[in-house]
Parts: structure tokens; C-alpha cells; sequence
């Protein structure tokens, strides 16, 4: 073999073990992005359950089936009702307003249903 087939050739092999290294850590990466997504729809998951376990037994204390969405999210979340209600628990996502909704069309309470609002 010549001596610049050989280089050729080395050169070759030098780009193809780069090339599988960037594959490697391009791979990390992804699996990486992937764990995290995992995680924080695991943390979302929980987060969700807790709130809505608050509110069933927010519901089944004393007097308040009669409670208003202000009145739980005070008691749940006291620190963004100072004043007036954190505008964020009005947004169509907000995952306390449907779990109040759904909470409520189950208690067949359609009066106490949250509408979304998209301005504070």
C-alpha cells in the first residue's frame, strides 16, 4: 500500500472515530433531555395529585361546600392571595382551576365552575 492510501486511509479511520464520538455524546444528550422530561412529568404527576388531595379534603371539611375557588386557593396557596388572587390560577392551564372544574361538574355544582380569563 502506498504511503498516501495510508494516510488516506488514516485520515479516514481519524474522522470515522470522531464522527462516532459526536454520535455518542449527540446520543447523551438526547437520553439526558429525555430523563429530564421523564422527571418533570413525574414531579408534574405528584404535584397534581397533591393538589387535588387538598382539595377533596379542603371540600369534605366542615362548611365548605359551599366554598368559593378564592376561598381554596386561599388555604391552599395563601402566599399568592395576598391582596387580590395570583391571576395565573384563572389562565385556561392552570391545572387548580380544572381540578376545581372537574371537581365541581362531579359535585354536579355547575355554578361554582371557574371560566378561564385572559387578562388579569
Amino acid at each position: 500500500m502506498s504511503l498516501m492510501i495510508k494516510s488516506i486511509t488514516d485520515t479516514f479511520n481519524q474522522i470515522l472515530l470522531v464522527s462516532n464520538q459526536i454520535d455518542m455524546k449527540n446520543q447523551k444528550v438526547l437520553d439526558d433531555e429525555k430523563e429530564s422530561k421523564r422527571l418533570c412529568q413525574e414531579a408534574t404527576e405528584a404535584c397534581v395529585a397533591a393538589i387535588s388531595e387538598h382539595l377533596y379534603d379542603f371540600l369534605c371539611e366542615g362548611d365548605n361546600s359551599n366554598a368559593r375557588y378564592e376561598d381554596w386557593l386561599h388555604e391552599c396557596h395563601p402566599e399568592n392571595c395576598e391582596g387580590c388572587v395570583d391571576h395565573r390560577f384563572y389562565v385556561r392551564e392552570s391545572d387548580h382551576r380544572m381540578l376545581w372544574n372537574k371537581m365541581q361538574e362531579r359535585r354536579h355544582r355547575l355554578s361554582l365552575l371557574i371560566q378561564p380569563r385572559t387578562s388579569q
